[in-house]
């Protein structure tokens, strides 16, 4: 079925795929790894570092409907949709990555807790970006899309825990925030393929069929 390798092989979604799946690696930090950091780096027991470890996550929250808000303002005004959205993963990846990096450096368990925050906010920042450009892509067929970019992306979530691990015990905490930091940059770097003007399909479209 031609829709089907359409799909499958189609550049922005392949690449909204590996964002995916490199931008939940680094985020399941916060749902795996966090109050642990605390408890061996910070010398926090677990329910010291409670508050600690709903922050980021509040954060994030707020963030995410406010990056949504903002870009739909910015696609509205704008005249090229990829411009108006790309501005607010990028930003957001990067902005993690580093405070991901700096994480190491950090001299109290207030410091650390600033730069999660951080982290986690930026990275939620182009979640409406993200989204709302996969269901542009995918059209009509948006469910589909959105399914097959959850299931990829959720290999991040499902491997990290076990990677982290593995990492940790190897060589370190500093070493996987390192890891963690690279993944976002990753992340950030796959909006230089997606391209939301244009459904999957788009080149299967008949000279009287519109764009969905």
């Amino acid at each position: 079925n031609h829709l089907w390798g359409s799909l499958l092989l189609n550049r922005s979604l392949i690449a909204m795929g590996v964002l995916y799946m490199c931008g939940s690696f680094g985020w399941s930090f916060f749902a795996s790894w966090m109050p642990e950091y605390f408890k061996e780096v910070q010398k926090m027991e677990y329910e010291e570092s409670q508050w600690m470890s709903a922050a980021p996550l509040f954060c994030g929250g707020i963030s995410c409907i406010v990056g949504g808000i903002w870009c739909n303002i910015m696609v509205t005004r704008s005249k090229n949709k990829w411009a108006a959205r790309v501005v607010f993963p990028i930003c957001g990846y990067i902005t993690a990555s580093l405070c991901m990096l700096a994480i190491p450096w950090v001299k109290s368990p207030t410091q650390a807790i600033i730069l999660l925050c951080i982290a986690e906010a930026a990275h939620d920042f182009g979640q409406g970006a993200n989204w709302s450009s996969i269901v542009d892509i995918g059209g009509m067929y948006a469910g589909v899309a959105a399914g097959l970019i959850n299931t990829i992306g959720n290999m991040g979530n499902a491997f990290q825990p076990a990677i982290g691990a593995r990492i940790i015990h190897n060589y370190g905490w500093n070493t996987v925030f390192v890891v963690y930091s690279v993944a976002f940059i990753l992340a950030a770097g796959m909006w230089l393929f997606i391209d939301p003007r244009r459904t999957f399909y788009a080149d299967q479209e008949s000279p009287h069929q519109s764009p969905a």
